[in-house]
């Protein structure tokens, strides 16, 4: 990430004890079973080694396109459409 901003120090492990439903299916959501206190701490370095190759390869040929999405949203969907020809 080009800013440095990770949010890995905002990641807390709080399982749901209680038996929630999918709000569009209904269907129970259960736990995953390597979703632990252990692994939720490398989730977020493990997401990065593992498609940073993708985006930079992408990057390389010149299919990449980055969205500044830390503003609002009409500007965000403006440079979307802007990326896309469409303005």
């Amino acid at each position: 990430m080009d800013s440095g901003a990770l949010v890995t120090d905002e990641i807390v492990f709080s399982p749901s004890y209680v038996d929630v439903k999918d709000d569009i299916t209904g269907d129970p959501l259960i736990q995953r079973k390597n979703e632990n206190e252990a692994t939720l701490g490398s989730r977020p370095e493990d997401f990065y080694k593992q498609t940073q190759p993708v985006i930079d390869i992408y990057r390389e040929q010149g299919k990449l396109v980055e969205v500044n999405a830390h503003t609002e949203m009409h500007k965000v969907t403006e440079q979307i459409r802007k990326s896309l020809g469409s303005d």
